[in-house]
């Protein structure tokens, strides 16, 4: 077995690697690393993955939507 097929089967999001989020994050990451925005010290793929699962996640999704609520309206929470 070859050093690549190995890498493969040790990432966890090797099952997202042709969604059509995984193109969009790739093309997005690559732009900020080749324009020198952020330097990555994980390999891409791995943060990638990492952020397609999260958008995938619908208990992550509604962590953000309450996030956000209480963002925009810190006056209610505050009385809480």
């Amino acid at each position: 077995m070859d050093q690549n097929t190995n890498t493969k089967n040790l990432n966890p999001y090797v099952k997202y690697q042709n969604t059509e989020e995984w193109a969009i994050l790739s093309h997005l990451l690559n732009e900020l690393m080749n324009n020198q925005d952020i330097e990555l010290k994980t390999a891409p793929e791995y943060v990638i993955g990492y952020l397609v699962e999260k958008l995938r996640n619908k208990d992550f999704k509604e962590e953000i939507k309450n996030f956000r609520q209480v963002s925009e309206h810190p006056q209610k929470t505050a009385n809480l």
